[in-house]
């Protein structure tokens, strides 16, 4: 099999048996960018597609820790312990069982995404079980997780998923074994970016930590179908990257740690910056955020009026649906049917208005500082009260303007977020302590002035003069009264 990104990839008999089950062959139909290809028309790439470069720069970073064990692969500290390690100790027997886990849990990684991935995922995130399930998953180090981690974990553990998956290894190979429950445990696990042995952390972090195989993938993929000019010496990074055991205060123990040798800092500054230019040129550009609202929107209304998304009553039942399955209920006769019928169509709300924290008149007085504060919190919404408070606002604006309800959209972007950075360290060298990676990179700078100059609130309504104008109005009103922001004429977005 060939691959744009990473050239050839060679499959095992298994894992070919396996990604002929409904359950991969879907992510063909789920586009990985979401609606970005209205904007950007080459972005048709699918999860599909990512799915096989992610376990392909999975098994890259394994081998090339294997191959460098003395030369890099782990740090000097990791050297002097290396005998504590299952993976790493000389004569170790079980390397390639540890490889195949590590692949498989590669290629299951995204099995847990609905239709256009992120976009329907902040409204079933929010819809029971997945709350509950989220936030028991959280704890200690464990960041917390997303509601399709979530979901492919659910689905690897159960004891359906084993008995199907060991039906087809076993007609493909008796050799090796297909994985027992306990490692099926263990791989949903990784998904989750957990793992509780401190020898094992490192593949965990392969999978769901500061340089896993996703970023590897998505950042360059993601570019370069794009056809936004955004490039990394990936194969420095791989080459570069390392085992480190750190302490972690925690689980009040040290940790095996996949972190990167300070010879890899360039390609890591790149990676960074890689991530930055994509949320500005593309997850954020204003014609994919008023896509990606509007159908989030209507799923969001249609669950909170219905109890219901896309006319389904269980939420289980999104998780068989491809993008293409939208264009279908778009033929109903019903508004939400029309709005993703709008979105097919390209017939895409306009930005009305567009400002930052420092836009806003007297943005450093205590009263619009802390307004503006209190608007980005809905950057990031966990709960039902939380989507609802946002929509009213929406509301009132749509009200005071004379439109409908549901016209006027309020997008707060989150900003990009490298917290994944600040819990591990670079090994430092002949001795040295280790430096995390911000005390390296002026990255919080980076993301700062991210935050401050490229992150705009936007309040986006259908074309046309006469809307436009009373929606500006509108909108003025509602920031001021709401949360003390005066806005500028400057806030205002005009068109031809």
């Amino acid at each position: 099999m060939h691959d744009s990104v990473w050239g050839t990839l060679s499959l095992d008999p298994w894992e070919s048996t396996l990604l002929e089950l409904s359950v991969f062959q879907r992510l063909r139909g789920l586009r990985q960018t979401g609606f970005a290809y209205l904007t950007y028309p080459t972005a048709e790439h699918s999860r599909f597609q990512h799915t096989l470069g992610v376990m392909e720069a999975a098994s890259r970073i394994f081998d090339s820790l294997q191959r460098r064990i003395n030369d890099g692969g782990l740090s000097e500290k990791g050297l002097s312990e290396r005998a504590d390690n299952r993976v790493f100790k000389r004569r170790a027997h079980n390397v390639a069982r540890w490889r195949m886990l590590l692949r498989l849990a590669a290629l299951v990684h995204d099995i847990g995404h609905s239709v256009f991935s992120h976009s329907s995922e902040r409204v079933y995130a929010l819809i029971k079980p997945f709350p509950e399930l989220m936030a028991g998953f959280q704890g200690g180090n464990a960041k917390r997780p997303g509601a399709a981690e979530v979901m492919v974990y659910l689905l690897v553990t159960s004891p359906e998923w084993r008995k199907l998956v060991d039906n087809l290894w076993n007609k493909a190979t008796q050799s090796p074994k297909p994985p027992t429950a306990d490692e099926w445990e263990r791989i949903g696990r990784w998904v989750l970016g957990q793992e509780t042995a401190r020898d094992l952390k490192f593949l965990a972090d392969i999978i769901s930590g500061p340089f896993d195989a996703d970023k590897l993938d998505y950042v360059f993929r993601d570019g370069y179908v794009s056809g936004i000019p955004v490039g990394y010496d990936l194969m420095r990074l791989i080459a570069t990257i390392c085992v480190d055991p750190q302490e972690d205060k925690e689980a009040k123990k040290d940790l095996w740690r996949l972190t990167l040798s300070m010879r890899g800092i360039n390609a890591l500054e790149q990676l960074v910056m890689g991530r930055l230019v994509l949320n500005s040129y593309l997850y954020h550009h204003h014609k994919c955020r008023a896509a990606e609202c509007a159908f989030e929107r209507t799923l969001a209304r249609e669950y909170l009026a219905k109890k219901t998304v896309l006319g389904r009553k269980r939420v289980w039942d999104l998780f068989g649906l491809q993008d293409a399955d939208t264009y279908e209920f778009s033929k109903g006769h019903s508004r939400n049917a029309k709005e993703i019928r709008n979105l097919y169509n390209r017939r895409l709300r306009v930005r009305v208005v567009e400002f930052r924290g420092e836009d806003v008149v007297q943005p450093t007085s205590q009263r619009a500082s802390f307004g503006f504060t209190k608007l980005t919190e809905f950057a990031s919404i966990a709960s039902w009260d939380r989507y609802e408070a946002l929509l009213a606002i929406e509301d009132r604006i749509a009200r005071k303007a004379g439109l409908a309800i549901g016209t006027v959209i309020v997008d707060v972007p989150k900003s990009p977020d490298y917290a994944d950075l600040e819990n591990v360290l670079l090994p430092g060298r002949r001795g040295q302590a280790g430096e995390l990676p911000a005390n390296v990179l002026t990255y919080r700078g980076w993301i700062s002035a991210y935050a401050s100059h490229r992150s705009y609130v936007r309040v986006f309504a259908p074309r046309g003069q006469s809307t436009e104008n009373k929606v500006w109005n509108a909108a003025k009103e509602v920031f001021f009264k709401d949360f003390g922001l005066t806005l500028p004429e400057m806030a205002r977005v005009a068109h031809r």
